[in-house]
This record gives structure tokens, C-alpha cells and sequence, in this order.
């Protein structure tokens, strides 16, 4: 069993944060549910992992296609990228039905409400967002590590349980959300 000790990354109520450890622990929670730990009646449900961004989504999909956690079942797995510049292909392949292979489809916050895809039993959220500001010292328009509103992510738990029993997975500190 895996356990994550959020005081060992520094888990910062005010400051958000994404680094290694939070993505490892994202992909050990994977491994758990791909040897059916918390389902035993599942067959290849598919699991939806909310990402701030683009430059995370392929950040983790890197990890989880050349790491060493998931290289036992990798082959086992169609990990597919969900966010506004996904090409017609990979939209397609989120929505398709995939048979002896588990989805993981890497999504932004455009998976929260705009797309249902019906095969999803498991959701993984990272409760973050990139949000547009303005830089005090340039002011020009950029991109900021947010906390996801809670409304934000109980739309991202209604991405699961559609049609049986769905799973979701807060990747903060039960007391912070």
C-alpha cells in the first residue's frame, strides 16, 4: 500500500503546487486501481485526471509512459490528452470504447463540463487551475497556479458514477478541501 505524507512536499494551504512527488503519487493511485484495489468488479474503467494545464498533462504523461511506476502495466494502458489544442484524433480516442485496455485520459478543466465521456469510473484531481492575471511589474496577461474552486471540482466528481458506481480522488489534504 501506498501512503502520501503531504507534510513531506510541503503541502501549503495558500500556496498552490504540482512537483514530482504529487505526480507520482497520481500514477501509484493508477497502479492501485488498474490491480482492482478499491473495485474488484471493474474491467477497464476508464480514469479521468484533471491537470492545471497543458505543459503538466505532458509532463505526466512523459513520466507515466518512461517511468518505473507504471512499466509493469504500461502496455496495458491508452493514456490520451484532453485540453483545448487536442487534435480530432485524441478527442476521438476519449470518447471511443477501448476494449483490454484502460483509458487515462490527462485533461484541463475543459473536461469539467463541456465533455462527458460515458466509461469513466475514476476520477483523479489535482484541484488546481491555471487562471489569467495580470503581472503587476509587466502588466501583461499570464498564467497562475490557482486552487480549483470547490465548485470546480464537485463538477469534476460528477464526471464519474454516470452509470454504475464512480470513484473520485482529491489529491489534497481531506482537511483543506
Amino acid at each position: 500500500h501506498y501512503k502520501f505524507d503531504f507534510k513531506k512536499v510541503g503541502f501549503v494551504y495558500n500556496t498552490p503546487l504540482l512537483n514530482f512527488d504529487l505526480l507520482d503519487t497520481c500514477q501509484h493511485l493508477v497502479n492501485c486501481i488498474h490491480h482492482k484495489i478499491f473495485n474488484q468488479n471493474d474491467n477497464f474503467g476508464s480514469i479521468l485526471i484533471f491537470l492545471p494545464g497543458i505543459g503538466e498533462i505532458y509532463q505526466l504523461k512523459d513520466q507515466m509512459e518512461s517511468g518505473d511506476i507504471l512499466h509493469r502495466i504500461i502496455d496495458e494502458l491508452l493514456i490520451i490528452a484532453i485540453h483545448s489544442n487536442s487534435t480530432d484524433v485524441e478527442q476521438r480516442e476519449a470518447f471511443a470504447k477501448i476494449y483490454n485496455k484502460r483509458k487515462i485520459i490527462l485533461a484541463t478543466n475543459i473536461a469539467e463540463s463541456s465533455i462527458t465521456i460515458p466509461d469513466v469510473d475514476y476520477v483523479i484531481d489535482f484541484c488546481l487551475v491555471k487562471e489569467s492575471t495580470i503581472n503587476p511589474y509587466s502588466h501583461r496577461e499570464m498564467l497562475r497556479l490557482a486552487w480549483a474552486s470547490r465548485a470546480n471540482c464537485d463538477q469534476r466528481a460528477g464526471r464519474t458514477g454516470r452509470v454504475k458506481q464512480g470513484y473520485v480522488f482529491r489529491l489534497v489534504e481531506k482537511n483543506f478541501y
